[in-house]
């Protein structure tokens, strides 16, 4: 995270470089190493290392309050998770991890359910994630 210490995009780097290390880190001992991007109910009937959106969502954010407890967290504040969609809107549910850039209150999506295990998450304006459709 001392990359990340520069300034906020550089934060949201070291963001992403610390999802992607944990999926890495974890992986191997939950099974889940092998997941594949945009996991969700369908796959996982037919995959053990798989997983949901919810479950990616949570792992980052629990990273993220690790992090911000540690005060690792400069540029940034963890909120709660965000989800869009919800079927009748012609968009599957999806939940991400979100942050708030300081001082500016700025909202960020952390969505690491986007890319394979341990690949960097896509970090962008929650705005343009709310409206994304997949």
């Amino acid at each position: 995270m001392r990359a990340g210490q520069a300034s906020a995009a550089a934060e949201r780097h070291a963001i992403a470089e610390a999802v992607a290390w944990l999926d890495r880190r974890v992986g191997p001992e939950t099974g889940t190493q092998h997941h594949v991007a945009r996991g969700g109910l369908y796959q996982m009937s037919n995959a053990e290392s798989q997983f949901d959106c919810v479950d990616a969502s949570t792992n980052s954010t629990s990273l993220l309050l690790v992090l911000d407890e540690l005060h690792l967290l400069k540029h940034h504040r963890v909120e709660q998770t965000v989800s869009r969609g919800f079927l009748l809107d012609g968009r599957w549910p999806h939940a991400t991890a979100v942050i708030a850039e300081l001082p500016s209150q700025k909202e960020w999506a952390v969505d690491s359910w986007t890319h394979p295990a341990g690949e960097l998450p896509d970090i962008m304006p929650l705005e343009q994630w709310l409206a994304n459709s997949h």
